[in-house]
């Protein structure tokens, strides 16, 4: 998408007269971002446009992050979304809205953004070594994703699948298959030293940006900057869909409320350092992407970690 996209937004920052220098990288791009900070690309006036999905976006802040630890001393740029990606999770949490399918006036206030937009403080969350923008996610939600990520490859090498199962088919196809799989797992989850659950669940969401999955907004209190988290959890299969059912964007706020209710769970807990234990092994996945496999969790909160260029030209 982002090669077929280019030409456009090439042409729209000639026209804007922005200076830019284009990367395009197939390989790690964690690493690639953070040997081109090492090579100086660190002064106040450069801004990094990630182009792509969260998964990109995510690698990228990564890299910067890796620059930042090891030189603490340092500025790191800010940084600017250009969404491409399917779910653009953190792109819809700052309204900053889809470049995949909208007309060239979006995405010129999508681009003057990156050079003129509001400084927003953003905090980051990490795991494992691992920054996080958007959200962590341990469970079924987790399960789905390194479904499609296996199908999707196994299909690739099948040009007759490939031509008719494409990448959102195949999400959907393991929604059903992991739902009708995956069952209860027992664990336990603290919040700042204080143990808030103990039992059966199917899945726990670490949010630190509001909008999840595309199009669900579970944690509608959650802020960006506000140095916490919110820790959502699903209690299991009845539990699970009920919110999802109910906890569409685009429904009024007074009915995803429903979703709320009747539940053994307080709906937003936020905290600062989130422990999570499980009795076994399970999937686990950051920002869209599949990151391994765990007992153990700590998430950890890095307030105003990053500086992100938010657009304010009116849509």
């Amino acid at each position: 998408v982002t090669g077929r996209k280019w030409p456009e937004i090439e042409s729209l920052l000639k026209i804007m007269n922005i200076n830019y220098e284009f990367v395009c990288h197939q390989g790690d791009l964690t690493l690639k971002i953070y040997e081109i900070l090492k090579n100086g690309l660190t002064d106040a006036q450069t801004v990094i446009a990630g182009i792509g999905g969260d998964g990109t976006h995510c690698a990228i802040v990564n890299g910067m992050m890796k620059f930042k630890e090891e030189n603490p001393d340092k500025q790191i740029p800010s940084y600017a979304i250009v969404p491409l990606g399917t779910a653009n999770d953190i792109a819809k949490s700052f309204n900053i809205g889809s470049a995949k399918k909208i007309s060239q006036a979006v995405m010129r206030r999508i681009l003057l953004g990156a050079l003129y937009g509001a400084d927003y403080s953003c905090d980051l969350g990490k795991v494992a070594g691992k920054y996080f923008l958007d959200a962590f996610t341990v469970g079924v939600d987790a399960h789905i994703l390194a479904g499609r990520d296996r199908d999707k490859n196994a299909i690739a090498r099948n040009p007759v699948l490939n031509t008719f199962l494409k990448g959102y088919s195949i999400y959907v196809l393991n929604v059903i298959k992991s739902f009708s799989k995956c069952t209860n797992l027992n664990g336990t989850i603290e919040v700042d030293g204080s143990q808030i659950y103990s039992g059966k669940f199917y899945n726990i969401v670490i949010n630190n940006t509001r909008i999840y999955a595309g199009e669900f907004d579970f944690t509608d209190s959650a802020i960006a900057n506000d140095g916490l988290l919110d820790v959502l959890l699903f209690t299991g299969r009845r539990d699970y869909l009920i919110r999802y059912m109910l906890g569409n964007r685009h429904i009024h706020h007074k009915i995803r409320a429903l979703s709320h209710k009747n539940t053994k769970f307080v709906q937003h807990k936020k905290g600062k350092i989130i422990k999570i234990k499980i009795e076994e092994p399970i999937k686990w996945q950051i920002d869209g992407e599949s990151a391994g496999v765990s007992d153990t969790f700590t998430i950890e909160t890095f307030p105003s970690a990053i500086t992100l260029k938010i657009p304010v030209e009116p849509a």
